[in-house]
């Protein structure tokens, strides 16, 4: 850039910033004019920023800036006589903020000699005020609307020690009567986030805290004995499972592991043990259409996983009704061998104690060949080559009916499904007709191989039974917990 267009845009600057302060003097002087002497010297304080060398704009600023405080002092010397020393407070910082604007541009405007004690003495009257207020607001019981007041106080005047130890004292005082009707009323959680309120006044070691730090105790007290109330009102009732919730949230107030906490954990087994439902669960059965489709093996698979990995931990307020001395009494009745019905699985469930009955029963067994098989050709000995479905894989379904029965009543509470799939790659074919005749290769062979065949089948039992049994324990803890008092 040439030196000539540097000077051009310099020049094009000065000329805009003297249009500038040209247009704030005129602004400055129409609001003389009218007497508004704070607007003319914020106008002409403008004029400055832009122009510090505008003629006649720093003697205009200084002699409306001083008019304009001589206004504010006489609106201060109303207010004050009238006892209404915030107002006036207001009136002092108008003319602070005046004073600090000319400042900003070297203008010094003249405030009385006894302008900063003067001052002073109407904040301290406007504090007094203020506290004067919370004060009132206490005495009357408003707590909440006092410790606010207390509050704004303090953020909003230049304190001196004792009047913020004051505001501190009467908001801390305003907080604690807050949470004492809170307590009076049996809101203990109110009362304690009110408290915590308070000990952020004074903290929790400081001498001053101490009523916080005995009350918020003694309020951990009574919510604990309350709790442990209602828990039991809940369990003489029959409601286990609100009584459970009710003696956790006791526990939680001093921590289950305190000694104070050693009655609700004492009721916390007692809920339990009062609470808890037995379930008779019988072993799952087959459907008398299905008895020569279930390989033997299967129920026995299910039934094992069940007692060994499912039964043998349960949810919370589950027991199960001890399964040897249940086959016992089957085996006495001559039930072993059957699918019972509700009313039999009802009375022999009430006879070992038991509040549930649950009948299974497998309704569905097909084992078979993967999708629609392929035909292929196999040589055949003095003859057309024979015709074969080939298939890739086997599979397995099943489908095992439940039943969860009131012992009492022997009425079906729950009825429903679950139904388990497994599928192996496993090559073999199909031939109806003499395998004796067909010339087969060592890999045609494999796909007739009986043996080969029966092992891949056993392997989907095993999968189908793990399957089978962790769908039949999901669908019978979620059914009884449902139904649980």
């Amino acid at each position: 850039m040439s030196t000539r267009t540097v000077f051009a845009l310099v020049l094009l600057s000065l000329l805009a910033a003297c249009a500038s302060a040209e247009k704030s003097f005129n602004e400055a002087s129409e609001a003389e004019a009218q007497g508004r002497w704070e607007t003319a010297a914020q106008w002409y304080i403008d004029a400055l920023r832009r122009d510090s060398e505008y003629p006649g704009a720093r003697a205009k600023a200084q002699e409306t800036g001083n008019r304009a405080i001589e206004r504010y002092l006489d609106v201060i010397g109303g207010l004050e006589s009238a006892g209404r020393f915030e107002r006036a407070l207001q009136e002092y910082q108008k003319i602070d903020r005046l004073m600090d604007q000319a400042a900003s541009v070297s203008v010094v405007l003249a405030t009385p000699t006894d302008y900063v004690a003067r001052r002073r003495e109407t904040l301290d009257q406007a504090i007094e005020e203020a506290l004067a207020a919370a004060d009132r607001l206490a005495t009357d019981r408003r707590w909440r609307d006092a410790s606010a007041a207390y509050r704004r106080a303090e953020s909003r005047y230049d304190l001196s020690p004792k009047q913020r130890d004051r505001a501190r004292a009467g908001r801390f005082g305003a907080l604690m009567g807050a949470a004492k009707t809170a307590v009076d009323a049996g809101r203990y959680e109110n009362a304690d986030a009110v408290l915590a309120e308070a000990l952020a006044v004074y903290a929790a070691g400081a001498p001053e805290s101490k009523p916080a730090v005995e009350l918020r105790e003694s309020i951990r007290g009574l919510r604990y004995q309350d709790l442990l109330t209602a828990s039991r009102d809940a369990m003489r009732a029959g409601s286990y499972q609100k009584a459970y919730s009710i003696v956790l949230s006791a526990l939680e107030v001093f921590g289950p592991e305190a000694e104070a906490s050693k009655e609700a954990l004492q009721l916390h087994d007692e809920v339990i043990e009062a609470g808890t439902v037995h379930v008779a669960v019988y072993p799952v059965w087959r459907r008398e259409r299905l008895a020569n489709r279930v390989p033997a093996g299967l129920l026995s698979d299910v039934n094992d996983i069940l007692a060994d990995e499912h039964w043998a931990e349960t949810p919370l307020f589950v027991a199960m009704v001890d399964s040897a001395a249940l086959r016992r009494e089957l085996r006495r009745l001559e039930f072993d061998r059957e699918v019972l019905s509700p009313q039999r699985a009802a009375t022999v469930a009430q006879s070992l104690g038991g509040d549930f009955a649950v009948v299974l029963s497998v309704v569905r067994c097909d084992f078979g060949a993967g999708g629609s098989g392929e035909l292929r050709s196999v040589a055949r000995a003095n003859s057309e080559p024979a015709e074969v479905h080939f298939y890739r894989t086997r599979v397995l379904n099943l489908r095992c009916r439940f039943s969860i029965i009131d012992a009492r009543s022997a009425s079906v509470l729950i009825e429903g499904d679950v139904d388990a799939y497994a599928t192996r790659k496993a090559p073999h074919a199909v031939y109806h007709g003499d395998e004796g005749t067909l010339l087969m290769t060592k890999e045609q062979h494999r796909w007739f191989d009986r043996r080969r065949l029966r092992d891949v089948d056993r392997e989907l039992e095993r999968t189908a039974a793990r399957d089978l049994a962790a769908g039949i324990a999901k669908a019978v803890y979620d059914g009884v917990t449902r139904n649980l008092p």
